[in-house]
């Protein structure tokens, strides 16, 4: 039986729902059967009476049914979750997520992309509903034998280009792939261009290519391509592919290929096709379905044959995600007829599951109580209410509309009355003092005075309240002894370990002095803009940082102060803002503001809430690219301090490696003993000797960060060879008419221009002064603008040294 085609109008226009044609198809056909005139005939009649005519199509109709029916795609977290991002720019609240919350986080990251405004840019959902129910079809079809392409093909608008099919299954993410009602497994093909490219040459490369290229880079080399023929493009990327294939990268990566786009996918995608047409018949394979450089069959499907030649096949399980444990209960239920269910009992149970709290402030602001030492988490009543609530829903689109809906209605029968019963509480949160610094442990609050005396207090004696911390699930003793951290931090610091420690001291305590108040830059010592030789320990600095206190940290791309909402997820309890992996070239200067006054915080759709200075977040940076430092400019060099990380950790020596554990997670209470004291002898440090800033000579890096190529260092080369030549003294105009003659030289823009070149002349002096006696033999004059050979040396004699040297 196939699909009626008057139910298939729209089929080449839009995505449609295929149960609810096949229903329909399939109610005509009982109702042709058994002449049946009924205006008002359902499926479920159909069903009933037509029972003995269903087909073993129909069957296969009615399992993907009944699955869906049994779990409806909008029940599914994925599906909601990233539903809610994509299309909603929103993310539901992650507590409720029944699945890994990381991997959750990873979905979000690659389903952001941004505009060069920073704002953030729409993506197609891969995760839509009816995408999905059409998958679910699809492979029951297919897998049942039951799948008809004369029929079939153009209503699940299945295509071949290039060798390769696209169907239902390619059009979802692979997370969903295994919320099936049977369970599948998957063979591709391993190393698949790699393996046709030794079929081809007949070498033995694929086993160890990517450790040598990268599977990014050999992908990028491999498939680089211009209409025009650009030799120099072409030759840089052949010369990455012989690193592994030597003289035969041209066989790789022929001029052919590379003066036709596509034409390198395109050659071993058929390679690709006929590998796994060759492995479906040899394996007697009855139904499959194709994905790429592989098949999916049913999980009970043998597979005896999995080498043809160099072509190894490898089987790989496809399993729905693992469900964590404690997910919390929802507050709400739909029932059969899609209506949202709110009552007095899950209203109650779910604060209880929350341990609201009550306080009482000018604002009628309520807090959240998480154990019995002051842990809360403020929100207004008026506005902060609805909006928890609202974290608590996992719908979105119509769904959520009902629910919010349903809140609204009954927010002053419920939820206000609820709140009358919990005995207020004033708010405050805590916060050090100048000469004071706290931490607060499960089994204690432990204080440390300006002498570094400790001692314990009891919660009742604080005042102030906290934010949840992963620091209150520990029980803390004061111990001398030196910790992993502690090593960490001498290994990474050379001789500025005491700078570390008051760096470190600075940013644990809370209290924010208005006087000296500088933001933290962690950056590579040696860092050349050209390699991101990362490692160093940052990372270990950060997570050490956010098990002492409330952390925020935006990841470098996404951090942009122009943008309006930038903040908008900022709350008061954050102590300590994290910029983690700022891009090359950040412009500092750009949050003066943030760091010297108050915090505006842009919430999206609501009035925008000021953080005052006293409770707004230190600031701090990290970075593999170089920071640039200009002497002169006073305003950048107060609020910032640089604290360069050696390389004494790299890819080979990592703190894994050394302390054979994972820091932090791998610790028992000794050892965070070890270093919860050592942050309290760090603290100490701070309050004797203040914020010691590293002094570095930025010479170097204000030169790397300029010549940070090696044609742009070569180009500056040749044009001052020529100036020195030529001139006994010269101008910025005089550089640049001798740039201009460099006819063979396109680069868009230009390398030097009459806004930077003097700032490049400058450097480049700087650093020849420190490997070449001879420059100084030239100064620059403010007064004229000009350099000048300032004795009566030889330009000959000169430049010959300045040759010799640069040899």
């Amino acid at each position: 039986m196939g699909f009626n085609q008057d139910n298939c109008e729209s089929v080449n226009n839009a995505t449609v729902d295929i149960i609810e044609i096949w229903e329909k198809d399939f109610k005509e056909k009982v109702k042709r059967k058994f002449k049946i005139t009924k205006a008002k005939f359902t499926i479920d009649d159909a069903l009933l009476k037509g029972a003995e005519i269903i087909s073993r199509r129909d069957e296969s109709f009615l399992k993907a049914r009944h699955y869906l029916t049994e779990n409806n795609p909008e029940n599914n977290a994925l599906i909601k979750y990233m539903t809610a991002f994509i299309e909603y720019d929103t993310k539901l609240n992650e507590k409720y997520y029944p699945y890994d919350i990381d991997e959750l986080n990873l979905l979000y990251e690659k389903n952001t992309k941004f505009d060069e405004k920073g704002a953030r840019k729409k993506v197609y959902n891969r995760f839509n509903i009816l995408s999905y129910k059409n998958y679910v079809i699809f492979m029951v079809l297919k897998l049942d034998g039951q799948y008809d392409a004369d029929l079939d093909d153009e209503i699940f608008r299945v295509t071949t280009s290039d060798n390769r099919e696209y169907n239902p299954l390619t059009k979802i993410p692979k997370q969903l792939r295994a919320f099936l009602p049977f369970r599948i497994k998957e063979y591709d093909i391993k190393s698949a261009f790699p393996t046709f490219i030794d079929i081809e040459l007949e070498c033995n490369h694929r086993h160890n290519i990517y450790e040598v290229i990268g599977k990014k880079e050999f992908a990028m080399a491999f498939n680089a391509n211009s209409a025009v023929g650009d030799e120099k493009w072409y030759r840089k990327n052949v010369n990455i592919l012989k690193k592994v294939y030597g003289s035969n990268a041209t066989s790789v990566l022929t001029m052919e290929r590379y003066q036709n786009k596509g034409k390198a996918f395109r050659d071993f995608a058929k390679l690709e096709r006929q590998c796994i047409h060759e492995f479906i018949e040899l394996n007697n394979i009855e139904s499959c379905v194709r994905l790429h450089d592989g098949i999916f069959v049913v999980e009970g499907t043998k597979c005896n044959i999995l080498n043809i030649g160099k072509v190894q096949f490898v089987e790989k399980k496809c399993l729905p995600p693992i469900k964590r444990e404690g997910v919390p209960n929802l507050f709400y239920h739909f029932n059969d007829k899609g209506q949202t269910i709110i009552t007095p009992t899950s209203i109650a149970d779910y604060f209880i599951q929350e341990n609201f709290q009550r306080i009482s402030t000018k604002a009628d602001r309520i807090i959240i109580f998480k154990n019995t030492n002051n842990v809360v988490e403020p929100f207004n009543v008026n506005t902060d209410l609805l909006s928890t609530l609202k974290l608590g829903i996992i719908e979105c689109g119509q769904q959520r509309d009902k629910v919010m809906s349903e809140i609204s209605i009954k927010y002053d029968l419920m939820i206000k009355p609820a709140l009358r019963l919990i005995d207020p509480k004033e708010l405050k949160l805590y916060r050090d003092s100048r000469s004071k610094f706290g931490l607060p442990f499960k089994n204690g609050f432990y204080l440390m005075d300006k002498s570094a005396q400790i001692e314990v207090k009891d919660y009742s004696e604080i005042d102030g309240f906290f934010p949840k911390h992963k620091i209150q699930e520990h029980e803390f003793k004061y111990t001398d002894e030196v910790g992993m951290f502690e090593r960490v931090v001498q290994n990474v610091s050379d001789n500025d370990t005491l700078a570390f420690h008051s760096m470190l001291g600075y940013l644990a305590q809370s209290y924010k002095d208005s006087s000296c108040c500088p933001a933290i830059i962690l950056s590579d010592k040696n860092a050349d803009n050209v390699n991101r030789n990362g490692g160093r320990g940052k990372t270990l600095f950060l997570k050490a940082l956010q098990h002492v206190l409330p952390v925020m940290i935006k990841g470098g791309l996404e951090f942009d102060p122009k943008y309006t909402h930038v903040f908008a997820d900022l709350e008061s309890e954050i102590q300590l803002y994290v910029v983690d992996d700022t891009i090359a070239g950040f412009k500092f200067e750009q949050i003066y503001t943030q760091i010297t006054g108050s915090l505006v915080c842009q919430r999206k759709g609501v009035k925008a809430e000021t953080i005052p200075f006293d409770l707004s977040p230190k600031f701090v940076f990290t970075t593999n690219y170089l920071v640039g430092h200009n002497k002169e400019n006073n305003s950048t060099n107060r609020r910032f301090i640089e604290y360069q990380f050696n390389n004494h950790y790299n890819q080979t020596n990592t703190p894994k490696k050394e302390f054979e554990c994972t820091l932090f997670e791998d610790w028992d209470k000794n050892e965070w003993n070890r270093f919860y004291s050592f942050i309290y002898r760090c603290v100490a440090v701070y309050y004797k000797h203040s914020i010691i800033s590293p002094v570095y000579n930025k010479e170097d890096d204000n030169y790397n960060i300029l010549f940070n190529d090696a044609v742009k260092q070569e180009v500056f080369d040749v044009v001052m060879k020529e100036v020195m030549r030529k001139n006994n003294e010269f101008t910025v105009s005089v550089f640049l008419t001798e740039y201009g003659k460099l006819d063979h030289i396109h680069t868009s823009p230009k390398y030097f221009t009459n806004k930077n070149t003097k700032l490049y002349i400058d450097s480049w002096f700087n650093k020849q002064l420190s490997i070449n006696d001879s420059m100084k033999c030239w100064t620059y004059r403010k007064d004229k603008r000009k350099w000048f050979l300032k004795d009566n040396m030889s330009l000959n004699s000169l430049l010959e040294k300045f040759v010799q040297h640069s040899e």
